[in-house]
């Protein structure tokens, strides 16, 4: 019997000028016209322009998230921790999702090799403390071993691994100052990137990730467009994290 897809399904498809075993994940934005079978999808990695695909090379295949997350408790099973928010949601929409933590950028290095094959992420998400130097404007997230500065290039090296990927920092301050954001995202080759612009609260960073997996996953939003629309969500019900001179909670840079 033909495949057959309906418009926001997630789909998968090895192109022919990957690289062996490299899979790609996308949405199908529309549907064929008549009696055709060629269906119009949208891939995560915004390196990967979207296009026209035959039904017969496209497989269902839903996203798995990835959330690497920093030292923000010493137990996991701690309020701090994301992880059973999103693992409830997940599991309620049969959808597995999978969460790392990580003391040094090595960690980060080691685990996406398993990018665009084993695990396909909608985008990726960095869970940890952040800040930045507000003489010198570097942002940097933090870690329990180490210190990553966004223009270090030993972090852009391992960040490129996730090129044409979206990033969502759910960390304080990263997103303050776009020049270095924009920096990064240029030599790292990456997708769009949000980042907070204040110090965030734990609930808040919670709902923020909760409403933007819901945007993209469920509704299938492009990453950006779900952005905006979290963000401005958030700023309707009064939420902006702590006090400080930005007047949203977070800045999605494209």
């Amino acid at each position: 019997m033909p495949k057959k897809f309906a418009v926001n399904d997630w789909v998968e498809y090895h192109h022919p000028n990957d690289p062996v075993g490299e899979k790609r994940l996308g949405v199908v934005t529309k549907l064929p016209a008549g009696t055709g079978r060629t269906y119009t999808v949208r891939w995560v990695r915004h390196n990967q322009p979207g296009g026209d695909y035959a039904a017969s090379k496209l497989t269902h295949r839903k996203p798995m998230p990835l959330v690497f997350e920093g030292d923000l408790a010493i137990d996991l099973h701690e309020a701090r921790t994301e992880q059973a928010l999103l693992d409830t949601w997940f599991k309620s929409i049969s959808c597995d999702i999978v969460f790392k933590t990580i003391h040094q950028l090595s960690d980060i290095e080691l685990l996406a090799k398993n990018i665009n094959t084993d695990i396909l992420p909608p985008f990726i998400h960095i869970s940890c403390h952040g800040e930045v130097d507000s003489k010198t404007k570097r942002p940097c997230i933090q870690l329990l071993d180490d210190v990553l500065y966004l223009d270090d290039p030993y972090t852009i090296k391992v960040f490129s691994k996730f090129e044409g990927y979206p990033i969502f920092f759910s960390c304080c301050l990263v997103g303050v100052y776009q020049a270095p954001i924009l920096a990064f995202q240029k030599a790292a080759k990456l997708g769009p990137i949000v980042a907070s612009v204040r110090e965030i609260f734990d609930s808040e960073a919670m709902l923020f990730g909760l409403m933007l997996y819901q945007s993209v996953i469920k509704a299938g939003m492009p990453f950006d467009k779900a952005a905006h629309n979290c963000i401005k969500a958030l700023r309707s019900i009064g939420i902006k994290g702590a006090q400080g001179h930005a007047q949203t909670y977070a800045r999605c840079f494209v």
